[in-house]
């Protein structure tokens, strides 16, 4: 035979590539199916994949038993898993949150490669952790930058760049305990301030003679003294029940803070049967946690209104804080688009979608951040500034895609105008005192 011919492979030889199977079932139905339309990629489908293999995992927490996850879905641009947690605890939760992300990250990681039909919009994951009656205890959400940190095994990083919104029974507790403690001074700051102001120092000596009592009873039996200290650090002995009649009791004083006797009086009793629950550890349901928030609200509101700064210093410093960093990561993932990429329309296209996604990155961060009551106002108009950079963002990216050069220059100004927004609230309420 010559140097240059080449033994035909017939079918039913072995195939040359040494895997021991017949030709015809080996790299010849290999070439054959290369040849066939290649399948078509949905979300839908690659989803339900996600879905049956995350099934399979054993569970971060438990290795015995296995990640029980119920659906997984698109909601606006967040693909969202819903599972139900092997653990009930907080951080047991955000373990498994943290599988299911890593999973997805490296999933879908790349979408845009794929092609047209690879493109879902992803710009977050998230996992939705739901108890035994199928309420929400637990929302979690990574954009796709943080999400690989979960994918890393980078879990401090995770933890620190993923947004959470925890509803578990043991973060609704410390929330009420934050939150009754909070309360409880601001009544006091109040309530010594303005019998203060009316009766001067001596103000303690006006106040009922029960509650006045009770307190330096608790104050004695502590510390074992006969020496009572003035006012100012006994009104520290009082509970809500006695902090509320120190209010009624000279209402004429207070009317102009707390306007309504009535909605005053009903606060500070849900305020006690919550002080109730909490203080014997016990279970406070969601629905006293929204109570208690608005309680919450209207009564510290008022106070800071009269004695602007009896809000902990700590509160405003924290949301400032949080507010700097949360700009400073903004900064600097910040995604430039030079004069040569406006020629090529698939490289504007994927940086305009990159900023869109830290914009939204940036939304999710600010809408998780506590906020200092009487921040609110402040808060929200900031929101709103990005809101509309968002939907600019997306004029932007739609007008590209169809390639309405007008329709880019129009979504690329007002993009600007909230910008320049943003940097005015920066100078403003950042780089000043707030």
């Amino acid at each position: 035979m010559g140097a240059n011919m080449v033994k035909k492979i017939k079918r039913n030889d072995p195939c040359p590539c040494g895997s021991g199977k017949k030709y015809k079932n080996c790299c010849l139905k290999r070439s054959l199916d290369h040849k066939m339309k290649t399948p078509i990629i949905t979300l839908k489908n690659m989803a339900e994949a996600a879905k049956l293999h995350l099934n399979t995992l054993a569970s971060g927490v438990n290795s015995t038993k296995k990640i029980v996850v119920k659906s997984i879905d698109m909601m606006n641009s967040i693909l969202v898993a819903t599972f139900c947690p092997i653990s009930k605890d907080s951080m047991g939760i955000k373990i498994e949150a943290c599988q299911i992300i890593a999973y997805l990250s490296s999933l879908f990681d790349g979408e845009e490669k794929l092609g047209e039909l690879g493109e879902f919009g992803i710009t977050h994951f998230s996992a939705r952790g739901l108890d035994d009656n199928d309420d929400e205890i637990m929302y979690v959400v990574s954009s796709k930058e943080s999400a690989r940190f979960a994918r890393n095994g980078q879990s401090v990083e995770w933890l620190t760049h993923t947004l959470f919104q925890d509803n578990t029974d043991e973060n609704r507790l410390s929330q009420a305990k934050v939150r009754i403690s909070r309360v409880e001074k601001g009544l006091r700051s109040i309530i010594s301030y303005v019998l203060k102001n009316r009766n001067g120092i001596g103000w303690w000596r006006n106040v009922n003679i029960r509650v006045r009592e009770g307190a330096e009873n608790v104050y004695l039996n502590k510390y074992g003294v006969t020496t009572l200290p003035s006012g100012d650090e006994l009104i520290k002995y009082t509970f809500l029940p006695s902090l509320k009649k120190l209010v009624l009791d000279n209402w004429n004083d207070f009317k102009h803070i707390f306007q309504d006797v009535d909605i005053f009086t009903n606060d500070m009793d849900r305020l006690n049967f919550i002080r109730r629950e909490e203080s014997h550890n016990r279970i406070i349901s969601p629905s006293l946690i929204v109570e208690l928030e608005e309680i919450y609200k209207r009564l510290l509101g008022s106070i800071e209104q009269e004695i602007p700064g009896t809000i902990p210093h700590f509160l405003i410093e924290n949301w400032r804080i949080e507010l700097a960093k949360i700009f400073d990561d903004l900064s600097k993932n910040m995604v430039e688009l030079a004069p040569e990429d406006r020629k090529d329309l698939k490289v504007m296209i994927e940086k305009f979608q990159r900023y869109r996604n830290l914009i939204s990155d940036l939304k999710h961060k600010l809408e998780g951040l506590t906020i200092p009551p009487n921040k609110k106002k402040l808060h929200s108009d900031l929101v709103d500034i990005v809101t509309r950079s968002i939907a600019a963002l997306d004029k932007a990216i739609i007008a590209s895609k169809i390639i309405d050069i007008k329709g880019i220059e129009n979504a690329g100004r007002d993009h600007e105008r909230c910008m320049e927004e943003l940097n005015d609230f920066k100078v403003k309420y950042l780089l000043s005192e707030i």
